[in-house]
């Protein structure tokens, strides 16, 4: 799977700004995707599948789009506010066969799981509660309601300055999603951050290299503070670092799509 995301970073280097493959993989090298690598965890499945299926996309091979992003489901909270994206921008866009082959392939890979293991979904649910009761999960506006109400205001108020400072495109759209995303959902520790690597790879350019570079390096210092309840911050802290990257990155970045 590693291999894989490394491949998918390398394509959707191109897919709105111009990165060299070479960054790929400079940016895996990167003590959460580490850490997530060395714990088998399936992050980088849903990052090959919306890294490589969003470069389908920009290609207009929207069949294969729609049937690659279907795997990026099999970690919802990490690809359902992406995939919502792309939704909205297919749909403005009349790309009504990616629709159409994300829906079908969503629907074929429910039947199969159906069919291998009977009607999951009530045990599923019920094995997230239990999960939750024992396992590092941070949900960022409730970490931060709990410090101070002031503070959960506070990254609201910047979050909404980026998407409303963002340059409107559906490259800027669909890359901002992803530490939306992140932001938004209840994330397991700090696995899901690795999906901030196709955040910096979309955005970089001749011109803007040194934006997700930043990003990139303030992971570090942010993964060595590990106190007990540091990694909370590092969730935090990572996520919004995409968020702004991307409103900063998208009026540095012109290259005719829409």
């Amino acid at each position: 799977m590693l291999v894989a995301a490394a491949w998918a970073l390398g394509l959707v280097g191109k897919a709105w700004g111009d990165a060299p493959a070479w960054a790929a993989i400079l940016l895996l090298i990167w003590p959460y995707t580490g850490v997530a690598a060395f714990n088998a965890q399936f992050t980088f499945l849903p990052l090959a599948a919306l890294g490589i299926g969003y470069w389908l996309y920009t290609r207009e091979y929207d069949v294969a789009a729609g049937l690659i992003m279907v795997f990026a489901t099999i970690k919802p909270e990490l690809a359902a506010v992406p995939l919502i994206a792309i939704s909205i921008i297919a749909l403005h866009n009349k790309r009504w066969r990616f629709l159409g082959a994300l829906a079908a392939g969503g629907l074929v890979l429910f039947a199969v799981s159906m069919l291998m293991a009977g009607f999951w979904v009530v045990e599923w649910l019920q094995s997230l509660q239990r999960y939750s009761q024992y396992a590092q999960v941070v949900w960022v506006p409730g970490f931060t309601w709990s410090i101070s109400p002031l503070l959960t205001a506070a990254l609201g108020m910047i979050v909404l300055a980026c998407i409303l400072w963002m340059r409107d495109s559906s490259p800027a759209w669909f890359t901002m999603s992803i530490p939306l995303g992140l932001l938004v959902l209840p994330q397991t520790i700090f696995w899901g951050l690795s999906m901030i690597l196709l955040v910096c790879m979309l955005v970089w350019t001749k011109r803007t290299w040194w934006m997700p570079m930043l990003v990139w390096g303030i992971g570090w210092p942010l993964f060595v503070l590990l106190s007990s309840d540091f990694w909370r911050w590092q969730s935090t802290l990572v996520s919004l670092s995409g968020v702004i990257l991307v409103a900063v990155a998208s009026h540095f970045i012109d290259n005719g799509l829409d």
